[in-house]
Order: structure tokens, then C-alpha cells, then sequence
């Protein structure tokens, strides 16, 4: 029973110590110049974040040095360049102090109704800000920090990076190649593999006479191919890409071989694709895939279908 009394006192000690750290460390608080962002907030120490829309919640979290968004509790590669940015706009905030008047909140629209961006540090708040209305030009918003009577009206249409919509948040780039660093671009449809290689600065195509510019074309679209959406409830079965049908390979100056695997439609224009080192399944357009196809389709054969289409308009 001591004990109980004992591990009960230590454990209320703790909670009201904890209580004035916090309290001390709000009152001291100082503010960078007309910004709503405490001074000692800085990009490096921001490791959550949330922004909270009604319904609506997007949470990115950095874990060992990478950022990640929190999807249906999986965490998802974020896009780490897009982060990084806001993050800058966070930290440096600046505005002209509009109102201190508490009834002009609603005026601006940010009261606690408003769309709200949380920083934290762990699980420690380290700033929330009230996103309002658009300013007086569609490239500002009125800011107010819930700690603080001030409104600020920043010179940046803010509800655009601090979207409340998770895919405006996640990687989307499907790859990343520099531009001139692919040597070798094959499509493996069934047995059948067709094939463009680099040598001695001119491709070569394994089989017929290729449209070099078609390939261009093909190679500039795929070294940056993004995702339209992201599927994360279909298995690799049901997406057609457990055993997909159609296959692109890109060999890198390296050496390094990078696979797009090709599975279902999802409707009309879009369709199911994955790489073979990642287990996410995106979505992108049919479009993009018929260009990487057409790469492979020979100068003569593409003569005939012209000819072809002529005389069926005709």
C-alpha cells in the first residue's frame, strides 16, 4: 500500500512539473518580427505535422531523416522536395498585422472553425496556425496564430502547400533519371521483347528499323513519369500486375535496371502500374503507356497505318 502511495505521489509530481515547463515555456515565448511563429521554431526541429479541415486530416511524420504521410495508419513516401518547401514557408511567415480586435476573427475567418496547420516536435506542439479567408488578393491569406490576438495577412495563397488533401502530399514521381543517363529501353510483351540500345551515341534497335524521335519522346516521358493516383487496397492480383502482360525496362549508364510493370485498366484512361522494387500501386495515364509502346512500333509499319487511316477517311 506504501508503495501505491509512494509510485501515486511521484507520478502527480511529475504531471504538475510537466505543467510548468509547458506553461513556463509558452509564457516565455517570444515571436519572430510580424509573424505568427515563435522565434525558436525552426525547420530542423519540425518532425509532424498535421493540417486539420473539418473532416479532413493530413499527418506527415519524419522517421530517420525521411517524411512520410499517414495513409488509413500506413505511412506512404511523402514528397520530400514538396515538404521541404512548405516547411520554409512555414518557418519564415511574415505578415502586416491587420486586426488585434478578438471580434474581427470571424471577419477574416480564423477562428477555430477555420483550417488549422499544427507543427510539432515528437508529440510536442510547437506552433498551430488558423489558415482564413483569402486576402484582398488571391495571393494572400489571413493568419492568426491561436495564442496570439494578431491577424496577419501573408502575402502567399497558403491553403495551396498546407493542402487538407493527402495525395497533395505523397510521392508521385514514379521516376527520377537524369536527363541522358538511360542507355538501354526495352517492352516485354509476353515471349516477345523489342528493344533500343545506345551505342556509339545512336540507337539501335533490336529488331526493324525504330522511330528514333518516338523513342525521344518515350525516354524524356518515362525518366519523370508521375502518378494520376494512387491504389492502396487492391492486391497485385486484382491491379493485373501480379503477372502483368506488358513490361518496361530502363537500363541506366550504371548498369542499374529499373522495371514499370503494366496491369489493368482502370477506366478509359488511366491504368494500374508499379515498379518491381516498390511495392506501391500507381496510377497514371493509358496515354503515357501507348507513347512508350509507340516507340517500338517500326517507320514502315507506321507508314501502313497512315496509309491506312487515309483511305478509310477517305
Amino acid at each position: 500500500m506504501k508503495k501505491l502511495i509512494i509510485l501515486a505521489a511521484i507520478l502527480i509530481v511529475l504531471v504538475v512539473v510537466a505543467l510548468v515547463v509547458q506553461k513556463n515555456w509558452k509564457s516565455k515565448r517570444t515571436y519572430k518580427e510580424n509573424s505568427p511563429i515563435p522565434a525558436n521554431v525552426t525547420k530542423d526541429i519540425i518532425t509532424r505535422l498535421e493540417v486539420i479541415n473539418g473532416k479532413d486530416t493530413v499527418e506527415v511524420r519524419k522517421t530517420n531523416g525521411k517524411w512520410y504521410v499517414m495513409v488509413n495508419g500506413e505511412p506512404k513516401e511523402a514528397s520530400q522536395d514538396a515538404i521541404e518547401k512548405r516547411l520554409e514557408i512555414l518557418v519564415n511567415m511574415k505578415g502586416e498585422v491587420v486586426s488585434k480586435n478578438p471580434k474581427n476573427f470571424e471577419k477574416f475567418g480564423v477562428t477555430d472553425k477555420a483550417e488549422r496547420v499544427i507543427a510539432y516536435n515528437g508529440n510536442r506542439k510547437l506552433v498551430e496556425l488558423y489558415l482564413g479567408n483569402t486576402g484582398p488578393t488571391f495571393t494572400s491569406t489571413y493568419v492568426r496564430n491561436p495564442e496570439m490576438k494578431e491577424v496577419f495577412l501573408v502575402k502567399s495563397y497558403l491553403k495551396s502547400p498546407f493542402t487538407s488533401e493527402i495525395i497533395g502530399w505523397r510521392e508521385r514521381r514514379i521516376f527520377r533519371f537524369k536527363p541522358g543517363s538511360i542507355v538501354k529501353f526495352s517492352y516485354i510483351h509476353g515471349k516477345d521483347t523489342l528493344s533500343a540500345e545506345l551505342k556509339d551515341s545512336t540507337w539501335v534497335f533490336n529488331r526493324g528499323e525504330g522511330d528514333t524521335n518516338a523513342l525521344k519522346n518515350a525516354l524524356n516521358a518515362i525518366r519523370s513519369l508521375s502518378a494520376m493516383d494512387f491504389e492502396d487496397t487492391l492486391s497485385l492480383k486484382e491491379a493485373g500486375l501480379e503477372n502483368p502482360k506488358e513490361i518496361f525496362e530502363i537500363t541506366l549508364k550504371d548498369g542499374s535496371t529499373y522495371k514499370l510493370l503494366v496491369g489493368k485498366r482502370r477506366d478509359k484512361n488511366s491504368v494500374y502500374v508499379k515498379r518491381d522494387d516498390k511495392d506501391q500501386i500507381y496510377v497514371t495515364s493509358t496515354y503515357m503507356i501507348k507513347k512508350f509502346r509507340d516507340a517500338f512500333t517500326n517507320k514502315e509499319k507506321k507508314k501502313h497505318l497512315r496509309k491506312k487511316t487515309a483511305r478509310k477517311r477517305a
